[in-house]
């Protein structure tokens, strides 16, 4: 939304201009601007949650599982409490230019707010944390450079009904979800150390120093790729002997009519999903059957997913399909696959009701176990790895009730439950702690939402 005096006061200081969002989630990139001159917007949303976590009861026992140093059992004691917590709250400064001939030049600088009072909240602190690019838009598509959510994130996010990182969210289909949802995380030298939450096992982020082409809808189709540049991982001097860091990422949505699809392929070069130890001398004795010593290595994900609309769009259900695939110590891999149904209902008026529900598969792959000469499951973000011995998958069971004051404002009410397999331990999102293995978790509360 326009703001015209903070618009002013914002153009002289940073003299560029606004821009506006397409099927991508990303400033238009199908047509240039048709406004003359420049112009800059002010905007954002305002998210936080009040509600009620149980984190269960004891964890199980997992073979060989350090307790105090101890092989055995991992005694967690249930833990219940209410929390209030911010979730996403940012403030947008957009800008964009009128070059004529159909081309524009576009900036955004978002950045994270926290209306609680406590942690500066999710993304990098400071400005531009979260989205935050600046490129060219025109007849030809959309181009630009920054800190933005890849390709595949952005095609896949139309097909959730959720906020990802909410405890009713999906985070659990892309192994988006850590120990706590604090941002940026220190991982070792060789791996991406700049993408949101989950470090380089995270295949749902905002990737920094990112390249991206968006090209026009045609026929009702968008494609996006997008590739990072190898300077964002921490040692990349010359002669330092870690491999590079980089991702490629792609992107596609389909839509006609009531039909929308979506795919999503990404690639991490050299990004160390098992933070293991690195070194500059490859074949040091260490060896990959120890399992802490990282040479390199490629991982990938496929997503899919599907968009019906019913009922004069009323009604609107999602599937998502997900594949990952880490190569984490030389032959030693993890694979995962999961899958989601997820529909929103707008009963009448501002009354919208929400459900879904998250099928997290058992690992497989030689990565973990004893199989692999470990003697104890490993924990990569929040996967676990015991050499395809299986119970380590998980369900989540998704409800909201929404109440929209206007199309600014939003109060809802939502409840979750994460149900963890014997050897598995994902927590329930923002707000949450680190489970023990097979323990159940719950929230209900409510969150309320103003865009602006």
């Amino acid at each position: 939304m326009n703001k015209k005096l903070m618009a002013v006061a914002v153009a002289g200081a940073f003299a560029v201009p606004s821009l506006a969002f397409a099927q991508f989630s990303v400033p238009d990139g199908v047509t240039g601007s048709n406004a003359s001159g420049s112009n800059v917007t002010i905007g954002g949303r305002l998210n936080f949650m009040y509600g009620y976590y149980s984190m269960g009861g004891l964890g199980n026992t997992v073979t060989g599982q350090p307790n105090n140093g101890v092989n055995g059992t991992v005694v967690n004691p249930k833990y219940s409490t209410d929390a209030f917590n911010n979730s996403e709250s940012q403030l947008d400064i957009k800008g964009s230019e009128n070059l004529g001939g159909g081309l524009s030049a576009w900036f955004q600088c978002g950045s994270s707010l926290d209306v609680t009072g406590g942690a500066s909240g999710q993304g990098t602190g400071g400005l531009c944390g979260r989205n935050s690019a600046i490129g060219f838009k025109g007849n030809f598509g959309n181009v630009y450079g920054g800190n933005w959510d890849t390709p595949t994130k952005m095609a896949m996010t139309p097909f959730t009904v959720f906020a990802q990182s909410y405890p009713v969210g999906n985070a659990m289909l892309f192994n988006a979800s850590a120990a706590s949802d604090t941002g940026n995380q220190t991982i070792p030298a060789t791996a991406s150390t700049l993408a949101q939450g989950g470090g380089g096992a995270n295949f749902w982020r905002r990737q920094s120093r990112l390249l991206t082409y968006i090209s026009p809808v045609v026929q009702g189709f968008q494609g996006s790729v997008g590739f990072s540049a190898a300077n964002e991982q921490t040692q990349n001097t010359v002669g330092s002997g870690l491999p590079k860091a980089r991702l490629w990422s792609f992107g596609g949505n389909y839509t006609n009519g009531p039909l929308k699809l979506g795919v999503g392929y990404e690639i991490h070069k050299n990004y160390n999903p098992g933070a293991l130890t690195t070194g500059a001398t490859p074949g040091n004795g260490i060896g990959n059957l120890t399992g802490n010593y990282y040479a390199g290595g490629t991982d990938s994900q496929w997503s899919l997913a599907a968009q019906y609309a019913f009922l004069n769009n009323s009604v609107v259900v999602n599937a998502v399909w997900v594949n990952v695939n880490y190569q984490i110590d030389g032959n030693l891999n993890l694979t995962q696959t999961n899958w989601s149904l997820n529909g929103a209902w707008n009963v009448s008026g501002p009354h919208t009701i929400r459900l879904g529900y998250i099928n997290v598969g058992s690992t497989g792959g030689t990565y973990g176990g004893n199989a692999a000469g470990f003697g104890a499951p490993v924990v990569v973000n929040s996967m676990t790895a015991n050499g395809g011995a299986g119970n380590t998958g998980a369900k989540k069971y998704q409800f909201e009730y929404a109440y929209a004051f206007s199309k600014r404002t939003e109060v809802s009410l939502g409840i979750a439950q994460v149900k963890n397999d014997a050897q598995s331990q994902y927590y329930i999102g923002t707000g949450g702690t680190l489970p023990g293995f097979g323990e159940t978790q719950s929230y209900y509360g409510m969150r309320m939402t103003h865009t602006f």
